[in-house]
């Protein structure tokens, strides 16, 4: 009876998720997620720094863009803008040679009177396309994609 009772035993430590065998004590759950949490910082920061970089260099607005949480944020001397990133797309309208942020449907930005769309300057002073502006462009989507992934 003692053989079957431990066999029991044993069995219902198993049925109840409990190793046993385990050397070691089982890891406390994770905390719960944060918004955003999960998101490769590196990947962020790094395209962030393509961006901000291209922006200090070819539009005379002082403009800076962050991400918190799933958010796009830029801030310059005329605007402080954001728009939830899984809203957005980005392209370039190569007839004025500016960035373009647009939402994918209605309107979507906050900060600003145009809230459909949102169009940067990205221009060398001979007024020719940046030649970082399809760098910029794919940051602004690996930012979005890594965003969005999580």
């Amino acid at each position: 009876m003692k053989t079957i009772s431990t066999k029991l035993c044993f069995v219902l430590l198993l049925m109840a998720g409990v190793n046993a065998f385990a050397q070691t004590p089982p890891l406390p759950p994770a905390p719960a997620a944060a918004t955003g949490s999960g998101v490769n910082m590196a990947v962020i920061n790094e395209n962030l720094r393509v961006i901000n970089s291209a922006f200090s260099k070819y539009n005379s607005y002082n403009t800076v863009f962050s991400v918190e949480g799933r958010t796009l944020r830029w801030k310059s001397t005329v605007a402080d803008i954001t728009g939830d990133i899984s809203d957005l797309i980005f392209y370039v309208n190569y007839t004025n040679n500016w960035i373009v942020i647009k939402c994918l449907e209605g309107e979507c930005l906050t900060g600003t009177t145009f809230n459909k769309e949102y169009s940067m300057s990205l221009k060398t002073q001979a007024e020719e396309i940046s030649p970082e502006m399809s760098n910029v462009l794919n940051a602004l989507n690996n930012i979005r994609a890594e965003v969005l992934s999580k």
